[in-house]
């Protein structure tokens, strides 16, 4: 599928930034008509090879070049382009599997598999002796009518 001739020409001025034809054409080894052409719109896109030359000489990725020209759509870029994640990504459940399965596998970090030292210097504060965890407010509360769940007395 190609794109409309102007998406290539627009390109090929952004990236020439207003270099002379012969220019343009030394740089991407084709012909000065070629890039006549190009810019005027007479002609489409190169093949994709050239394309692909093209955006190599000037230094850009030939990805966006092939858009311009109108070989690839904007979701093929999308798909093709690496997606970097951060931990908001992840749901509770996922980043817990997750440090189960370093744990399980003894990839895990050293802040996870020794214990705490306190000093001075630790940001950890020991249980006070009077601590009842029983006192802390609870999100949801079990079903004794339950299979297999305890009795309470």
């Amino acid at each position: 599928m190609q794109a409309p001739t102007s998406s290539w020409a627009v390109y090929l001025r952004t990236v020439t930034d207003g270099e002379s034809n012969a220019a343009i054409a030394q740089r991407a080894g084709v012909s000065t008509a070629a890039v006549s052409r190009w810019l005027s719109g007479v002609t489409a896109a190169p093949d994709p090879r050239t394309v692909i030359s093209f955006a190599r000489g000037y230094g850009q990725d030939p990805i966006y070049a092939l858009f311009a020209a109108g070989y690839l759509t904007h979701g093929e870029i999308n798909r093709a382009a690496p997606r970097e994640f951060t931990l908001s990504d992840f749901n509770d459940l996922q980043l817990a599997q997750e440090i189960v399965r370093r744990l399980d596998s003894g990839e895990a970090s050293p802040q996870l598999t020794e214990p705490v030292e306190l000093d001075a210097s630790s940001n950890v504060v020991p249980m006070r002796d009077d601590f009842n965890p029983d006192a802390l407010p609870h999100a949801a509360y079990p079903d004794t009518e339950e299979p297999g769940y305890p009795d309470e007395d």
